[in-house]
């Protein structure tokens, strides 16, 4: 099963990669949460830098989130996103 699992990532990979935001960091590969935070961090203290400015920060946590996901609505999501659906029988 690991090898079907790899073959359909890699298809996945393939039509969803120019769909993503150059921003997302999560679930990518040689991205991480630091270099999400570091880039936050450059941003803000260049704003900081012009006189009266100020920045607000949020940080959550999605750790969990997958443990949430409803099959049909991610399937759903994804054909808005012009994914084929993989049908196997």
């Amino acid at each position: 099963m690991k090898s079907f699992e790899r073959l359909v990532l890699t298809h996945l990979k393939n039509i969803t990669g120019p769909l993503l935001d150059p921003l997302q960091f999560a679930y990518r590969a040689n991205r991480s949460v630091d270099d999400a935070v570091n880039m936050g961090q450059h941003y803000m203290l260049q704003h900081l830098d012009s006189p009266g400015t100020y920045a607000r920060v949020l940080f959550v946590d999605f750790s969990s989130a997958f443990n949430t996901i409803i099959p049909a609505i991610l399937q759903s999501k994804l054909s808005q996103l012009t994914v084929p659906v993989l049908r196997f029988n």
